[in-house]
């Protein structure tokens, strides 16, 4: 994967996120917030501005929304990193375990980087216990977190052996499939933020500048609830397609592994 495509993911996702904000808190408001009608709102402040600041304006506006969009890409990227390990490591687990049968010669042949790190992933439970005393959830609680690591461990051992022993036309194929699955986490992160930040966005409207009776109330009340809506079905699809995409990920690693792996067997060279 290159780092100009890692530059490109960041700036779409941010740009969506802004978008979306945007666009949903609109909806919410809509005709209550001024700032909410960009038709009329841009054309009013720019009157305001000398023709001889318009350029430098516009081209300053032009670079501060780069960097605003781009450091948003990036944010979301790191939360998403952090928010969805544990659902990346039972996904991985379960891999794990179907591939459990011939993993054993090569855990063993790796045994001084690998270590316990495999069979605490195979052990490792999968969600917190709903109903326990606070000693047997906290030792749960620890396994989790050992499952974490050992599966941080793996993920980036697994990917490391395959990078250097697959060869590179099985390497961009696998490329492609990792910026499929960073990029779905990513926008899977910002419509959970964007959810967490209009939410309250109807109810303050209501309270702060009141709501006319009639058909506006109705339709206003029906647009906020519709974007709601949206938001639960953005949220929950796109998580989906994120996790799909992580199990692609893993069906290609663990097949390109097993591959390259029997290849250098046939060849008699080690795979330490």
């Amino acid at each position: 994967m290159r780092i100009s495509d890692r530059l490109t993911d960041y700036v779409v996702v941010g740009g969506f996120f802004w978008i979306a904000l945007f666009t949903l808190t609109s909806v919410m408001a809509f005709g209550v917030l001024r700032w909410t009608n960009p038709v009329t709102a841009v054309p009013a402040l720019m009157e305001n501005v000398p023709d001889k600041a318009i350029t430098p304006l516009v081209a300053l506006l032009g670079a501060l929304t780069i960097v605003i969009v781009f450091t948003t890409g990036v944010f979301l990227d790191l939360l998403a990193g952090y928010f969805f390990r544990g659902e990346e490591m039972r996904v991985f687990q379960s891999h794990a375990k179907k591939n459990d049968s011939w993993m054993h010669a090569l855990v063993a042949r790796n045994e001084d980087y690998i270590q316990t790190d495999w069979a605490t992933i195979l052990s490792a439970p999968g969600r917190l216990m709903e109903e326990a005393s606070a000693a047997q959830s906290k030792a749960h609680a620890e396994a989790i977190k050992a499952g974490l690591e050992a599966y941080t461990r793996m993920h980036a051992f697994f990917l490391s052996w395959v990078f250097l022993k697959a060869g590179a036309n099985k390497i961009e194929w696998l490329s492609n499939q990792m910026s499929v699955w960073s990029i779905s986490r990513t926008a899977a992160m910002a419509v959970a933020i964007i959810g967490i930040l209009t939410l309250p966005v109807p109810v303050f409207v209501m309270v702060r500048y009141g709501l006319p009776g009639g058909p506006a109330a109705v339709f206003r009340v029906l647009l906020a609830v519709l974007a709601l809506v949206v938001q639960l079905l953005l949220l929950f699809t796109s998580s989906k397609i994120a996790r799909a995409a992580y199990s692609r990920v893993c069906d290609t690693v663990f097949a390109l592994f097993y591959i390259a792996s029997k290849a250098l067997e046939d060849h008699g060279e080690s795979e330490a």
